[in-house]
């Protein structure tokens, strides 16, 4: 296997683990955070890029769950770097203890570098559901994205180059387009939304006992 897929629920701890420690900073939010995290592998040329949206309401608990605590900028919650760092660290010391294999065969330079996370507003309500919900329904393809086909039997993709924002096409032959796209296929019983905090399903059934 390329991609081993371990590390998937191991990505989504790392970033969980990291999103709720920065949040309990006074600094910051100062308590309890809820978010809804979905996994999204895919470029927009469909290669293998894993990486997780997260939204984040701007609220939290506090331990007792019976204050709300609010940002003291509504427009800024987290820092960036500060995420990027601490999520890189997580993964690296979950796997040291829980797949030592898969910790071997990544380049060391990969635990020095800096990495990206993207921070911003998402909007209130309703648009920050939509922004979300686009990347629970959308698939690493769609047919719609086939515009015909070359001389020797190559597919046309279309695709829009995150780095000038144009439309652009690329020529694929018929079993790279099946290999870019069999790359997203997740292991069997893989939960690819999951909710945490007050949101998840185990705070909820613990309101209904209250």
């Amino acid at each position: 296997r390329l991609f081993p897929t371990e590390l998937y629920p191991a990505f989504f701890t790392a970033v969980s683990s990291s999103i709720k420690t920065l949040c309990t900073r006074t600094k910051y939010l100062g308590g309890q955070a809820a978010f809804i995290s979905v996994l999204h592998t895919w470029t927009r040329r469909m290669h293998l890029h894993p990486h997780i949206h997260t939204l984040i309401p701007a609220v939290g608990l506090s331990d007792t769950g019976s204050t709300l605590h609010h940002p003291r900028n509504e427009e800024y919650l987290i820092p960036h770097k500060a995420l990027a760092r601490a999520t890189r660290d997580a993964l690296r010391a979950l796997l040291k203890d829980t797949h030592p294999d898969i910790l071997a065969r990544i380049p060391p330079a990969v635990w020095s570098t800096d990495w990206v996370a993207q921070c911003q507003s998402a909007g209130r309500g309703r648009s920050a559901l939509r922004y979300l919900a686009a990347y629970v329904k959308k698939s690493a393809f769609h047919q719609d994205r086939l515009e015909g086909f070359t001389s020797d039997g190559r597919l046309i993709l279309r695709y829009r180059d995150s780095a000038d924002n144009r439309i652009k096409h690329e020529a694929l032959t018929p079993h790279e387009l099946i290999r870019r796209w069999l790359q997203h296929a997740l292991p069997k019983g893989l939960v690819r939304v999951r909710h945490y905090g007050w949101l998840s399903p185990a705070a909820h059934k613990a309101q209904r006992r209250v």
